[in-house]
């Protein structure tokens, strides 16, 4: 995993890490050497995950760093490393995965549980300690003995089971893109209903992407901790009782924007043609490439972006988009061209019968099949 602000880096060393809190998990901080000044923190594969893998490492201007004491320190660390915390109680350093840490603070589990259950649960719930349920409770009744019920509720169901059903749902999907997790996953909800625990999944994940209890283990166990029977349902007022097929092709006229190889896919036309496969490929080439997500400056969705070098040179570009057994397709032809001109003219067609939409503006047309 590399962007513009990461580097790569074959090896290195857990040498010190940044306080966060007076007590639980600290930043770990990696070096080439303990007198390096180069300071990097590491990049996960997958966001909030205790079992993924360190993808790459970013540089970090760290303000107050503090050395481990460790003879045997972490070191050799590289992508593809298991991902490794640092956790601190009562002026004690542990250092190593989730599973190493929960064997490593054993004499102090049952002072943490009274005192901090939630960073104790922390711990459990990545080294899938057998007894996490209870430790989940403990801190569920912790939180409403010296927060209240209220900020306890909002806990239980807000953060951490929902923190579980996107786990889940990112293992389920399996995409490297933090943009097509924050696409995929938007509007995924819980709530609670005396002893029922309601998980409504969104449009494009109920009708693309068969979800079932055994897709969500951990989620699954830890309701059944609470006492919770979960149900899964379909977005509110949405009544449909299966999940529909997608859509084989897709038409499009598509508008050149930034370098004159980026073009904008409409909300409406991902939701109903691509779901949750925001990857394709070129039909020639096998040339992958990546739907991603844009937003305004206030954070919200604005719409999805496609990189087609192949349009770079075309006057009126259009795209045919196929779904095949394995993977989504796409083809680029100039609109006066013999390909170009039977996709313009299915468009055309649509405008009759209203299968083909347009954005406001009328600068991207789509029609699906």
């Amino acid at each position: 995993m590399n962007s513009d602000d990461e580097e790569y880096y074959d090896s290195l060393s857990l040498v010190c890490y940044e306080k966060l809190t007076e007590h639980g998990f600290a930043l770990p901080l990696y070096k080439r050497s303990e007198t390096a000044n180069a300071v990097h923190i590491a990049v996960p594969s997958c966001v909030a995950d205790p079992d993924a893998v360190i993808a790459g490492f970013q540089l970090y201007n760290e303000e107050a760093s503090v050395p481990i004491d460790l003879e045997n320190g972490p070191s050799g660390v590289s992508p593809g490393t298991n991902w490794l915390d640092v956790f601190i109680w009562a002026d004690a350093v542990h250092v190593g995965t989730r599973s190493q840490i929960w064997e490593s603070i054993a004499d102090v589990r049952e002072e943490l549980e009274q005192s901090a259950p939630l960073s104790l649960l922390a711990v459990a719930d990545g080294a899938r300690a057998p007894d996490v349920g209870s430790i989940a409770a403990t801190a569920y009744g912790w939180l409403a003995a010296n927060w209240g019920d209220a900020i306890a509720a909002r806990w239980q169901v807000e953060t951490y089971l929902k923190g579980l059903v996107l786990r889940g749902l990112r293992r389920k999907l399996d995409s490297e893109s933090e943009e097509y997790f924050e696409y995929a996953l938007h509007g995924v909800a819980l709530l609670r209903r005396s002893a029922t625990i309601e998980l409504r999944l969104p449009d494009r994940i109920w009708r693309s992407t068969p979800v079932s209890m055994k897709d969500l283990p951990d989620f699954t166990a830890a309701s059944s901790a609470f006492g919770l029977e979960v149900e899964i349902l379909p977005p509110e007022g949405d009544t449909s009782p299966v999940q529909a097929e997608l859509p084989t092709v897709l038409l499009m006229r598509v508008r050149k924007g930034r370098g004159k190889t980026q073009t904008q896919i409409p909300f409406g036309a991902v939701d109903e043609y691509f779901g949750n496969n925001l990857v394709v490929h070129n039909a020639s080439s096998g040339k992958r490439r990546s739907l991603t997500l844009s937003t305004s400056d206030g954070g919200r969705r604005n719409t999805m972006k496609l990189q087609l070098p192949e349009m770079a040179e075309i006057n009126d570009p259009v795209v045919r988009f196929e779904r095949g057994a394995n993977a989504v397709t796409y083809s680029v032809h100039d609109a006066s061209s013999p390909e170009g001109k039977i996709i313009a003219d299915s468009l055309e067609e649509g405008l009759q019968d209203g299968s083909t939409r347009r954005t406001q503006g009328k600068a991207t047309w789509w029609r699906t099949k």
